[in-house]
């Protein structure tokens, strides 16, 4: 019997119910594709496009994330000369056991995205290792000496040719997208941009959460001012970061040209240290290992 693809330890409740979910209109999903194409947008930008109020659009992207139909994150992007070695660990659990290990890692800070599959294993984990050694030491000294973790394979990619920000579910025109895209702050080269500092590693991991926090209540939760985590933030969004907003599947529509790739539960782990490439689920575009 196959296991289940609506469970994932570690995630919030609401993400956890395994009832059938209520299928999603049309307007759900070109609001998915508004914020895929600027996360960051005042509601009033995106109902604009839409053809709804500020408050109708905002109110509908509530319910989906309560609902545990979408989510809109970010991890961050390599910085610095050195590109980082990306790494698909495929983990083995004994019985019973896998909940707990997936909750157990669910922020280690190597990880970029952890899935439960079918078939021959039970975790599939995206990584992102500054070197070979650090990937074996995690390997060897984290997961093998984890209770509930049986066996460990490791694979590498030698190119990463897609990551997760780039997907997109296309519902919205061409010119309803430059419209949002017009305001967006340009990307900044990753590379030539100093360390991040803890104030930036700790925003980063709030922003994962939830990408769309209003800067005051960031600034509440990381004790300083508006102001400083507006001037961090800038350089977050515009080349430290990638936001991904995702949506769980599946997610029926009858129009609807994308889907997962692999029918496995999916969900990035809580910290993101470096670009998320395809879990090798046999797409087109995906790493190649």
């Amino acid at each position: 019997m196959s296991r289940s693809t609506h469970e994932s330890a570690g995630l919030p409740e609401r993400l956890l119910r395994t009832a059938q979910p209520e299928p999603l209109d049309e307007l759900d999903y070109l609001l998915i594709t508004a914020l895929q194409t600027s996360p960051r947008a005042e509601w009033a930008q995106i109902g604009k496009v839409l053809g709804v109020d500020a408050s109708t659009a905002a109110r509908r992207w509530n319910r989906l994330t309560e609902a545990g139909h979408a989510w809109l994150s970010c991890y961050t992007v390599a910085v610095g000369p050195t590109v980082p070695i990306i790494a698909f660990i495929e983990v083995d659990c004994a019985a019973g056991a896998l909940h707990d290990v997936a909750a157990e890692i669910a922020d280690d800070p190597h990880l970029i995205t952890i899935e439960h599959v079918t078939g021959a294993r039970d975790l599939v984990l995206t990584a992102a290792f500054p070197d070979l050694a650090m990937l074996a030491r995690y390997v060897g000294f984290r997961l093998g000496r984890l209770p509930g973790v049986s066996a460990t394979r490791s694979q590498t990619a030698t190119a990463v040719h897609t990551e997760g920000s780039r997907w997109r579910l296309d519902r919205l025109d061409p010119d309803s997208q430059d419209l949002l895209a017009k305001d967006r702050a340009p990307v900044m080269p990753r590379r030539g941009l100093p360390a991040p500092d803890a104030l930036d590693t700790r925003l980063y991991l709030l922003l994962s959460e939830d990408f769309r926090q209003p800067a005051a209540r960031l600034a509440e939760r990381l004790g300083v001012s508006p102001t400083t985590v507006r001037a961090a933030g800038w350089t977050a969004c515009t080349g430290r970061t990638r936001s991904s907003t995702a949506a769980r599947w599946p997610a029926t529509s009858p129009a609807g040209p994308s889907r997962s790739p692999c029918g496995a539960s999916h969900r990035p782990a809580r910290p993101r240290a470096s670009p998320p490439s395809s879990s090798g689920c046999g797409r087109p575009g995906s790493a190649r290992r």
